[in-house]
């Protein structure tokens, strides 16, 4: 059985494994790079990096001070930028990153693997990097499920999604079922995080307790259909497209359904209604 250490207890460990000499060349060597920006950073830390053995690249790789600094300064800006910038040396900034994401696992500190990856832009250019993602993802609710709500864990792990595109059939083949399961196994389901909605269950104020309202209030209006919600909420000079992303993103969360076609189209309460009113459902 593996056994995974705090984050706390492997930070003294490995602390207590670098001799101070070692300590303080790091350190000299990230106050020297924390000078540096954009290209200049890169071929200053790639001068550095390469003439490291195996072991103490392992042990720079590993030390918390330059893993901060790695997403300050190349992690966090967006592709285009990379792009330009660093394309030169990108197969070294790569080995850098996938080998940070590596030892973050193997040392069980997902909360800090996290973190890194919410923050990093950088990773959506990085196929091994998602696939190590993807990978690991029963580990991380295995490790978060006694620290968070299952729905602020979704919350925090549907952050993630946007970070993964190159390897979409990943996600679409491991990644999503088994958070489905592990939100079935929790209560709870998942709808689709739309256009930017993730329709929470809140007042009486909010458009979808609008909508709502609209299909279930008597009397019986003969069709429901967006030209009338539009009339309930008092817009009738607005076009059928005003809110138009509002009632795309309703739809695929199956909280209302569309019924028949053309000009015979209404509008129902959909599959994911009874859960959406108890609360039971988190937007990814």
């Amino acid at each position: 059985m593996k056994i995974l250490l705090t984050n706390k207890q492997y930070k003294r460990l490995f602390t207590e494994s670098l001799d101070e000499k070692m300590v303080k060349i790091f350190d000299k060597i990230i106050n020297i790079l924390k000078k540096y920006n954009d290209v200049y950073f890169i071929k200053e830390l790639l001068s550095f990096y390469e003439n490291f053995d195996d072991s103490i690249k392992l042990n720079f790789i590993n030390y918390d001070k330059f893993i901060d600094l790695f997403i300050d300064k190349v992690i966090s800006v967006t592709y285009p930028q990379i792009f330009s910038r660093f394309r030169h040396n990108e197969g070294g900034i790569k080995e850098i990153h996938n080998s940070i994401i590596s030892h973050l696992l193997d040392r069980g500190d997902f909360k800090k693997l996290i973190s890194y990856l919410i923050k990093g832009k950088y990773i959506s250019n990085n196929e091994k990097a998602e696939e190590l993602i993807v990978d690991v993802l029963p580990n991380i609710l295995d490790h978060f499920d006694f620290l968070y709500e299952p729905k602020e864990l979704i919350k925090t792990l549907s952050k993630l999604i946007p970070k993964i595109t190159h390897s979409r059939y990943l996600v679409n083949r491991n990644f999503l079922p088994i958070l489905k399961n592990y939100a079935q196994k929790n209560g709870l389901t998942l709808i689709d995080k739309n256009k930017g909605y993730t329709f929470n269950k809140g007042d009486e104020g909010t458009l979808i307790r609008s909508l709502v309202n609209y299909i279930k209030e008597t009397p019986v209006l003969p069709k429901k259909n967006r030209k009338g919600f539009l009339d309930y909420l008092g817009l009738k000079d607005k076009s059928r497209g005003h809110y138009s992303s509002f009632w795309s993103a309703a739809l695929n969360s199956g909280i209302i359904q569309k019924v028949g076609g053309g000009k015979n189209t209404t509008y129902q309460l959909g599959s994911n209604y009874e859960n959406w009113e108890k609360g039971n459902v988190v937007a990814f």
